[in-house]
């Protein structure tokens, strides 16, 4: 199977789903709710054309007024006949139930290609430096008055998040983040596959390999390349450092920094630009939307990530803070030019740690992130580089999806879907996460008392 055939499955699934929790499709679907429904259009058209009695001096007023709600409750009883009718339950049925009507199935099919897609395909972005940037001075009266009235943060999406459409190729034409994702997963599945066997599929042993391989937050991606990086000089200095941040820290802390530090590695060093079919011209965009898209939902969808998420907008707040501190600071830097800032926060000296120059109370990340940023920079490869960087972020990804509880998901559907709920879903289906694992010690006991 394809990964745009497996999506497509899921979002039929999910689809499913949110017809299920959401609208009457359980009830509508059944054999008597379809004859009260043709018998009630089947009576509304009887009155309309047959009944025919004298007015006794109605006025024409009137007469208008009925006959528009009675062809109104027409129209409706028609449109929800048609909505059944073309709807996936429907489709099923008449394609593997009834024989005899498998034409009016491929009518219905034909007919559904016309439609839009079940899902937008785009996921919301999110950017920490070009929101520091960017973000006017609060002292402005038009941004105190949204304040004032509680509209600061609708101000914010309106300005500052990007949608970004995800089912379009990549630069090098050989696959797109989707793509990415599945192929990520389906080799995750096979080492698990290979690990597991029919003995220890269902057992506790089994269940913490699982978990292992779903704990995984950037380490796999990380190790995978550990040979390479080693080779290079100070390489095992700089293997630690990296591997630092994402299995030394705090889930919420090392999404800010990785976010921040993808976000520098993209500027480049008079370096040429990438042709459109090598890897890092495939990769860093797939590096720098996952990126932007972690980020949107740690700070605008928090319960997304409330299991794995910290003091996350903590950090996030502190860290915006000592970034305009920064860019204010710095007489270099012309407003408008963007790459320009980030090019001089590539420039700090970072011989001394952080946290003795900030101290305790900030929970900003800012310079961390900038010491990771130069560590990746320094790989040399700058395929290598943004192999790491993607890596790590769809590790993120799938690290976030398979901790979300399903009840969230399934809260998402309502408002669109996100690709974080996708993710959720393919990884079931190939027995990853801990959906359909039965725990041990979550069985319950009964207590039958008998009367003596």
């Amino acid at each position: 199977m394809t990964p745009a055939e497996a999506f497509e499955v899921i979002q039929v699934e999910l689809n499913f789903i949110y017809d299920m929790v959401y609208t009457k499709a359980p009830v509508a679907h059944r054999r008597a709710v379809w004859a009260l429904r043709s018998g009630c259009l089947v009576a509304a058209l009887a009155i309309f054309f047959l009944l025919d009695k004298p007015r006794h001096g109605i006025r024409r007023v009137d007469v208008a007024i009925k006959y528009a709600l009675l062809l109104g409750g027409l129209a409706l009883d028609a449109a929800a006949l048609l909505m059944l009718l073309f709807s996936n339950r429907v489709t099923v049925y008449l394609e593997e139930e009834s024989r005899r009507f498998r034409w009016l199935a491929r009518l219905t099919r034909a007919a559904k290609r016309w439609r839009a897609r079940r899902w937008s395909g785009k996921t919301s972005q999110l950017n920490l430096v070009s929101y520091c940037l960017g973000k006017p001075d609060q002292r402005r009266l038009w941004l105190r008055v949204a304040d004032k009235f509680c509209l600061g943060d609708m101000v914010d999406d309106l300005v500052f998040i990007r949608r970004m459409p995800l089912l379009t190729t990549a630069a090098s034409g050989e696959g797109s983040l989707l793509d990415f994702v599945f192929h990520g997963l389906r080799d995750a599945a096979i080492v698990l596959k290979a690990e597991l066997d029919d003995t220890t599929a269902g057992s506790s042993d089994g269940f913490q390999k699982i978990m292992k391989e779903c704990g995984c937050r950037g380490e796999r991606a990380i190790k995978s390349h550990e040979n390479a990086i080693i080779k290079l000089p100070a390489g095992e200095d700089k293997l630690k450092l990296i591997m630092d941040s994402v299995a030394g820290r705090e889930f919420d802390e090392s999404l800010l920094l990785w976010h921040v530090a993808t976000d520098l590695c993209r500027v480049k060093d008079n370096k040429a630009t990438a042709t459109p079919m090598t890897t890092e011209a495939r990769l860093r965009p797939i590096g720098e939307t996952l990126s932007e898209y972690m980020l949107y939902l740690l700070i605008k969808q928090p319960e997304m990530l409330s299991a794995t998420a910290g003091i996350g907008l903590l950090r996030y707040r502190d860290t915006c803070a000592e970034a305009r501190r920064f860019f204010a600071s710095m007489d270099e830097w012309v407003a408008g030019h963007d790459d320009d800032a980030r090019a001089l926060l590539l420039r700090v000296n970072t011989s001394q740690k952080p946290a003795t120059v900030k101290g305790d109370r900030s929970k900003s990340v800012l310079f961390d992130a900038v010491i990771l940023a130069k560590a990746l920079r320094e790989l040399d490869d700058d395929e290598l580089m943004w192999e790491v960087v993607a890596g790590v972020w769809r590790e993120m990804l799938t690290y976030s999806a398979g901790r979300c509880r399903g009840s969230t998901h399934v809260r998402q559907l309502s408002r669109g879907g996100e690709l974080i709920t996708l993710v959720w879903f393919l990884m079931a289906h190939m027995g990853l996460g801990d959906m359909y694992q039965i725990h041990e010690g979550d069985a319950k006991t009964k207590l039958i008392v008998h009367d003596q």
